[in-house]
């Protein structure tokens, strides 16, 4: 069944959150600065791989929205932000993974299930300095749509001193609140929190980069972000309501039994498993979206639902 964060587990969540954003810009920072990226030349020391680092990330930061003066200099704002951001909540989905048993090695290593304590035995082998940064190469190969390859600040190194203290807020986290539906989407919210009330406070007119709005989720908009959007019917609609869903949806599965199961596929499912899971599956989409416009329901409904999306 879902579960969801208890008001005690989200106030801990978004002061640990707040902490770790701070933690993370200045890691961020620093890092940038060592690299020169916001001054007009790279300094004299910096080796090849690091100047076209630097180039991207300057590029990178244009395109955020980062000021680039007459005389070659450039602010880097966005870009910490980006940069912070993005280390963040790829330690945070590296965790959730791995607490969720949804971790795996690369395709190249097989797509097999994979542990944080087999990342640490796997490491050296790997080339990676210890496991859990191993483990966050695989998060991003699991999930490239939100963690690019081609992502200039990921391949930015924070300091190994920052980097550690970055892990450390993680691990205060207890293993309950990564195996919760709404966990990912209040931590967004959170790292938004002290900027937003920065923006309301401020009086100052909001621009695109940043918009603040109420009654509507998101309540915080950003682009070139990743937003998690978590829709909640079980504890929001009214009992009659549900109680006749219940008796449509009762009624509906008496005329229309789903077919037997076919031969299993290695996955779970095979082609006519999912045709038939789609057949079932159609017509209680279609009520939703009646119920939505204020329609009677032509077929029936789960009366709890939890989607989730990334837009």
């Amino acid at each position: 069944m879902p579960s969801t964060l208890t008001k005690d587990q989200r106030t801990a969540l978004e002061k640990l959150t707040l902490k770790a954003r701070e933690a993370a810009e200045v890691a961020a920072r620093a890092a940038l600065d060592n690299l020169a990226v916001h001054e007009e030349r790279p300094r004299a020391h910096l080796d090849e791989d690091q100047r076209r680092l630097r180039n991207r990330l300057r590029a990178r930061g244009r395109a955020l929205g980062d000021r680039l003066d007459p005389g070659g200099s450039q602010s880097i704002d966005q870009l910490a932000e980006a940069a912070a951001y993005e280390h963040w909540h790829r330690l945070l989905f590296t965790r959730f993974l791995a607490d969720n048993h949804l971790l795996h090695t690369g395709a190249e290593h097989g797509g097999v299930p994979v542990t944080l304590e087999e990342c640490d035995e796997l490491a050296p082998e790997l080339g990676a300095r210890d496991g859990f940064e191993l483990a966050c190469r695989f998060a991003s190969e699991t999930l490239p749509g939100i963690f690019r390859r081609d992502a200039p600040v990921l391949d930015l190194r924070p300091a190994p001193n920052q980097e550690v203290q970055l892990r450390c807020l993680l691990d205060e986290l207890p293993a309950e609140t990564f195996r919760t539906d709404d966990a990912l989407g209040w931590t967004y919210q959170s790292w938004q929190a002290k900027r937003k009330d920065e923006v309301n406070k401020s009086g100052v007119k909001i621009g695109a980069r940043e918009q603040v709005t109420s009654n509507s989720l998101p309540h915080w908009q950003q682009g070139e972000a990743w937003i998690l959007v978590t829709w909640r019917l079980a504890d929001s609609l009214p009992a009659e309501k549900l109680h006749a869903w219940q008796e449509d949806k009762d009624a509906w599965f008496t005329h229309h039994r789903p077919p037997a199961r076919q031969a299993q596929h290695p996955m779970g499912q095979g082609p006519r498993d999912r045709a038939s899971a789609r057949q079932v599956r159609l017509p209680l989409v279609s009520a939703r979206r009646r119920a939505d416009r204020g329609a009677a329901p032509a077929a029936p409904t789960s009366s709890a639902t939890a989607g989730t999306m990334f837009t």
